[in-house]
């Protein structure tokens, strides 16, 4: 084999893969590195923990010694319907240059970002994306949070466009594997699919990703097509993010001139994964300024039944004060954006439980939480604090506001 694709549905969660995808490859479940985008596209294009890589925010940006797309021996390119967004920064991707699969000369690495099962679902198309004098419009200049406002309370019409928007994603994707075989390219190009983190429709009264780091946001769908006919041991039931560059190494024949933190699903079964959220002081899209309560670090170990969630910040486990900010955080915030009485309350104790108790459990892990702290130890991790190294300008920072980060 010659070629790589990797198509990633943002936000897609594990329970919404539609099954025509599911049956196309071999399967395998899979521990999101992040519930953030800028984190977890740089472990699937690394093999590396957020811990080693050190992108957290769209300020930080991915070394090219240890991405897929800085291999000088295959043509590259990150396509995403987005002109801009953010993405292309913290991958180190010139946006003029890119290119669409159809358009990429073999041997290649393509990356693709979907964002069907992103707010709003199942909207995006290009003629949505307007140009204008500073940045690029999105949606014809309605806000990102009309859908919300569109379908307020109603979690059930939101879980339906978001349903819709997973079946745009996999006839997308589908779109692509008839490009290939077009090309008469399919059966030497190694095709994986998965998501970057998962989202959030109403339970723990939240919506979207970032947090709180529950398994809805964590588990995460892995299909792979591997044109060989090698297939993923029966034995190999989980994976992470960190295990896609391995598993692409061997299928390949090809080493990569970095250590990898994770492992071929070819070779051996994962038996856990690690997630890793952080949010410096102002949010993801303000400029790191040292150590502050507001800056949140939450680390958590997962099997296939559950997960241990460990909260900290600044460097110290979650203290009342924290607490308290998160419980009317989401008492305050979150809750009414359900629409009826008892839709407000029902997913209340979820949600306090999940803030008021660390470490988190959530599912019935295999696991004890002194082995799941042990293992949080064995984590690789870089001394160094990841620096500030994007410019954002001030269009920019408002186009991905649009896009629900702050």
């Amino acid at each position: 084999m010659d070629n790589v694709v990797i198509f990633v549905a943002d936000a897609l969660r594990l329970d919404y893969l539609p099954d025509r995808i599911k049956r196309k490859g071999d399967f395998v479940e899979t521990i999101a590195s992040s519930t953030v985008s800028p984190a977890s596209f740089s472990s699937i294009l690394s093999g590396l923990h957020p811990t080693e890589h050190n992108v957290f925010t769209f300020y930080h940006q991915l070394d090219q010694s240890t991405s897929l797309l800085g291999i000088d021996d295959f043509n590259t390119s990150f396509w995403q319907v987005l002109l801009d967004g953010g993405m292309y920064d913290v991958l180190g991707q010139d946006v003029k240059g890119k290119q669409r699969l159809s358009e990429l000369e073999p041997p290649f690495i393509y990356v693709e970002r979907e964002n069907s099962t992103h707010s709003p679902y199942g909207e995006w198309t290009e003629e949505w994306f307007e140009p204008s004098d500073d940045a690029h419009t999105i949606w014809g200049g309605r806000p990102r949070d009309d859908m919300w406002g569109r379908f307020r309370g109603d979690w059930e019409k939101i879980q339906e466009k978001y349903h819709t928007g997973a079946n745009t994603a996999a006839e997308r994707f589908q779109e692509r594997l008839g490009s290939l075989r077009d090309r008469g390219l399919l059966d030497d190009t190694l095709v994986i699919f998965t998501s970057d983190h998962g989202e959030l429709l109403g339970e723990y009264s939240e919506k979207s990703h970032s947090r709180p780091v529950v398994s809805e946001l964590v588990r995460v769908p892995t299909v792979i097509f591997n044109p060989d006919g090698r297939t993923v041991p029966e034995s190999c039931s989980l994976m992470s993010h960190v295990d896609i560059v391995p598993t692409i190494g061997e299928a390949l024949d090809t080493e990569f001139d970095w250590e990898l933190s994770g492992q071929s699903v070819y070779s051996s079964g994962q038996s856990w994964g690690y997630n890793h959220y952080h949010r410096p002081k102002g949010g993801v899209l303000r400029k790191q300024s040292g150590d502050d309560l507001k800056a949140i670090t939450i680390e958590s170990i997962w099997d296939r039944q559950g997960g241990y969630v460990y909260k900290h910040s600044s460097g110290e486990s979650f203290g009342t004060r924290r607490q308290a900010t998160e419980v009317f955080r989401t008492i305050g915030k979150h809750v009414p954006l359900v629409g009826s009485p008892w839709a407000r309350v029902r997913h209340l104790p979820a949600a306090l439980r999940y803030h008021l108790t660390n470490p988190f459990v959530d599912g019935s892990p295999i696991r004890s939480n002194e082995e799941a702290r042990r293992l949080l130890q064995t984590i690789p991790r870089r001394d160094s604090v990841a620096e500030d190294t994007i410019d954002i300008s001030p269009a920019k920072q408002r186009h991905l506001e649009d896009l629900g980060y702050s």
